[in-house]
């Protein structure tokens, strides 16, 4: 198999920590598209949103997303968690590679994004649960149409890593 493997989930999924264990498993590169976006932009994704806004943002997850499908096979992509929400993005994955969604808890979510506070669309003030509650529900709908769904709210990473790859091997992909 020699597809794109995409992870998608809202922020503090695991998407980065599970996707670099997943690409050495099976021996594929790892991009996470944040990571790829701060290289390219030369500024931090919290410095872009204050900057430039959502809009320039999602503008170069598109774009980032155009230059892995048309460069990368076997790699495993971890995803922003808003990515797959715009510009028919989730589609284009869904088409072009496997797409596994770590569905995650609102409050497991919360408990994970407090820890590291630099997330631009949760530094609303107030009531930050309700806020992932909110940003999930409409997310869900798009996050669903994933190939392979797997809950990793009280699983520890290597259980997730073996749901994942078990599912893999399975595959006639």
């Amino acid at each position: 198999m020699n597809k794109n493997i995409f992870l998608v989930g809202f922020m503090g999924s695991g998407k980065t920590s599970i996707g670099s264990l997943l690409a050495q498993k099976l021996n594929y590169n790892f991009i996470d598209t944040d990571e790829e976006i701060e290289k390219q932009s030369k500024l931090s994704i919290t410095d872009l949103f204050k900057e430039k806004g959502e809009q320039f943002f999602r503008e170069r997850e598109k774009e980032v997303l155009q230059q892995i499908l048309v460069n990368e096979s076997t790699t495993v992509i971890a995803t922003g968690g808003g990515m797959p929400c715009f510009y028919e993005n989730m589609e284009k994955m869904l088409r072009e590679g496997v797409v596994i969604y770590l569905k995650c808890s609102p409050e497991e979510i919360a408990k994970r994004v407090l820890v590291k506070n630099s997330r631009p669309l949760l530094n609303a003030k107030g009531n930050m649960l309700g806020h992932i509650q909110e940003m999930l529900s409409v997310r869900e709908n798009i996050y669903s149409k994933a190939h392979f769904t797997t809950d990793v709210s009280d699983r520890q990473t290597q259980e997730v890593l073996n749901n994942i790859y078990d599912w893999w091997q399975k595959q006639k992909i």
